[in-house]
């Protein structure tokens, strides 16, 4: 007798290990694609940064208006984070909130360092700030 194909066991097992090998990678694909998400918002953060720094080299103070700096915030394209504020607060210079879901803020303060907030879950961890 001579058989041809496979056992139903034989794809059983195949099906299981495919679904193990997903259920690992799923996540780390997530967390990949966010992290290159919010590296948009890194970017537009260091521009607005150094706007901020070239401003205070010239008036020995930080400003919260835009046109001062010569920057129009809706010139400014992303098309993951859609809310952009400048501050005058030594703290927290500028912010851009990610639109969409996960929502969080990065902010940038004095000395160039980024931080995230109010952000669901555990995003500010997975994403790195």
């Amino acid at each position: 007798m001579n058989r041809c194909g496979f056992t139903l066991v034989e794809i059983m097992i195949t099906v299981v290990i495919i679904g193990v090998i997903a259920v690992l990678a799923i996540p780390r694909y997530t967390n990949s694609v966010e992290r290159t998400r919010a590296s948009d918002g890194v970017q537009i953060l260091r521009t607005l940064f150094e706007a901020q720094e070239l401003y205070f080299v010239e008036h020995n103070f930080y400003t919260d208006d835009s046109e001062a700096l010569e920057i129009d915030p809706n010139e400014i394209f992303s098309q993951y984070f859609d809310s952009i504020k400048i501050s005058s607060v030594a703290d927290n210079l500028a912010e851009v909130t990610r639109k969409g879901s996960p929502t969080y803020t990065l902010s940038i303060d004095i000395e160039a360092v980024i931080s995230c907030s109010n952000g669901t879950g555990n995003i500010c961890q997975r994403i790195g700030y």
